[in-house]
């Protein structure tokens, strides 16, 4: 378990990087200020509708997805450059992967995570089906 002096590193799995009220995005860095450490906002992309399939692939298929990957960078890169004026070092990191827990936890070791801050993939949907937690 990591003690408080421990923690150099803490990354946000953010689920929807253009979303308004980035909650672990908020919450990380509000840790990384009282901890001294760094943040690393990540997020796994991934759309069914552009995954293609080993029949469906194709160049055009293959563009959409770097656009897609290429757009969520730019929302985080956005999101990294408000939170960072709190003199806390955010970097981003954007990856195209369907299966997303895995991916958050091979981020963390990449990015030698000490903290993961993470928010519910589908919040605002659980929100208007009256699921969410108070």
């Amino acid at each position: 378990m990591a003690t408080m002096r421990s923690v150099r590193t803490v990354l946000a799995a953010v689920a929807d990087p253009a979303a308004s009220g980035q909650v672990a995005a908020s919450k990380a860095v509000e840790l990384a200020w009282l901890l001294g450490a760094e943040v690393v906002l990540y997020h796994a992309c991934y759309e069914s509708s552009l995954a293609g399939g080993a029949f469906f692939d194709s160049p055009q298929m293959a563009a959409a997805r770097r656009e897609h990957v290429a757009r969520a960078t730019r929302s985080l890169q956005k999101l990294a450059t408000a939170l960072g004026e709190s003199e806390i070092q955010v970097r981003v990191q954007v990856e195209w992967q369907r299966a997303i827990p895995e991916a958050v936890a091979r981020a963390a070791t990449r990015a030698d995570a000490d903290l993961v801050v993470a928010e519910p993939r589908y919040r605002t949907a659980r929100r208007q089906r009256g699921l969410s937690r108070p």
